[in-house]
């Protein structure tokens, strides 16, 4: 087995030029086998559209295309998604006849996004735990790495998620990754102004695209500090990526909470709590006395709701769900717990058992478990954002029952 470990080390040793060649070579054919996927999920599901969400999309970039930016004020719905829709849709001057296909482009598109951002992070990744295992004195192997890596990005990216769903999801991916790419290059050289720019503003997209950003790009920003620089010039460096995430996230912030009549990142934490932990409103049709805007009730048996107005869209009620449900108020629910419990559960079994079959066999190639394990907790930086986004998730909704995550 270490004559197998030896040999495989000098094929994709990054000091040579066969090792750099051999990389190239392997990720490039990851990337093609990604793609492939991609396209064919496309292809297979070019005529339809996969939930109620995107036809909510699909209204909000018919608000862009008419001129009608106040629309994009919606405290369930973040703006960034139907902006991109509304630009292919331009492009392609396409009827409702090809909606379902230009949606399924612009998800092809946005996993394009998505694996750049990858392979970037995957290349200063390698650089990265090269260095540090460097200094633990032990050596890894770089095809398991791209393969164990690649394999999770197949899984997450086309099996958890995957083009066809039609979600904003994929925006949330390639900023989260290319957050983490930076934060590599800010550890590697610190003084670099614009990478924090690049930061700010990449964060600040990712939140028009998924509130569940906002949280998330705090921890990123609460990370910026780094060793060697003064308090002074920490201190400025965080206050230049939070200026520029700012730039992007107040003007959605204020417009929102202008809306609701009070201050708020977003409501779809609280109406996903509402729905799936302390059952407190429904699902379709939103009635009882704590509501401000229920549908009328027009005829009891059997129930007949009217919503015609004051919210347009294809469905009124999905259209500006929190206007529906205004005056929701949510109360504590032992079905917190449950949920937590079922959550930690599948979070187990999609991360944990592939994180522990991949440390078992780079210990059985290694032989160093102890000094690797010590190497690659060092990338604590890395991990600590995501696992921060997965906690948020856990007590507001059943991710098992989708197979997704999609707030």
């Amino acid at each position: 087995m270490q004559t197998v470990s030896r040999a495989v080390l000098q094929v994709f040793d990054p000091d040579t030029n066969r090792g750099r060649a051999a990389q190239f070579c392997l990720i490039l054919l990851c990337s093609t086998v990604a793609l492939t996927i991609a396209a064919l999920q496309c292809y297979a599901n070019r005529d339809h559209v996969f939930q109620d969400d995107v036809v909510t999309y699909l209204d909000l970039s018919d608000a862009v295309l008419r001129g009608d930016w106040h629309e994009l004020a919606n405290a369930h719905f973040c703006p960034l998604y139907p902006i991109v829709l509304a630009a292919f849709r331009l492009v392609t001057h396409s009827n409702q006849y090809w909606e379902p296909a230009v949606v399924k482009s612009t998800n092809f598109v946005m996993f394009l996004l998505v694996l750049v951002a990858f392979n970037c992070f995957l290349s200063a990744f390698l650089r990265d735990i090269r260095a540090r295992c460097d200094t633990a004195r032990v050596k890894i192997s770089p095809l398991l790495l791209i393969l164990a890596l690649y394999a999770w990005f197949w899984w997450t990216s086309l099996a958890m998620g995957a083009v066809y769903m039609d979600t904003p999801d994929y925006f949330v991916t390639a900023a989260m990754l290319t957050a983490s790419t930076i934060m590599m290059g800010l550890r590697a050289n610190p003084s670099r102004r614009e990478l924090y720019v690049l930061l700010g503003a990449v964060l600040g997209l990712g939140y028009l695209a998924k509130a569940i950003m906002a949280p998330i790009s705090m921890v990123y920003l609460l990370m910026i500090p780094v060793r060697g620089l003064g308090l002074r010039q920490n201190a400025a460096n965080f206050f230049l990526a939070a200026a520029c995430f700012s730039f992007f996230m107040v003007p959605q912030v204020t417009a929102i909470s202008l809306k609701t009549g009070y201050f708020t990142l977003s409501e779809s934490g609280r109406y996903n709590y509402a729905l799936f932990v302390d059952h407190s409103c429904g699902e379709y049709f939103p009635e009882g006395p704590g509501f401000t805007h229920a549908p009328r009730v027009i005829w009891d048996h059997p129930k007949i709701y009217e919503f015609a107005t004051p919210i347009g869209g294809t469905y009124p009620l999905w259209y500006d769900p929190i206007y529906w449900r205004q005056g929701l108020a949510n109360k504590f629910s032992t079905n917190l717990f449950v949920l937590i419990g079922k959550n930690a559960y599948v979070y187990a079994a999609w991360f944990g058992c592939p994180l522990l079959l991949a440390m078992l066999v780079q210990n059985v190639m290694s032989f160093r478990f102890i000094r690797l394990l010590r190497g690659v907790t060092t990338t604590w930086r890395l991990w600590l954002p995501p696992i921060v986004g997965l906690a948020l998730y856990m007590p507001i909704i059943p991710i098992g029952t989708y197979g997704s995550i999609e707030i």
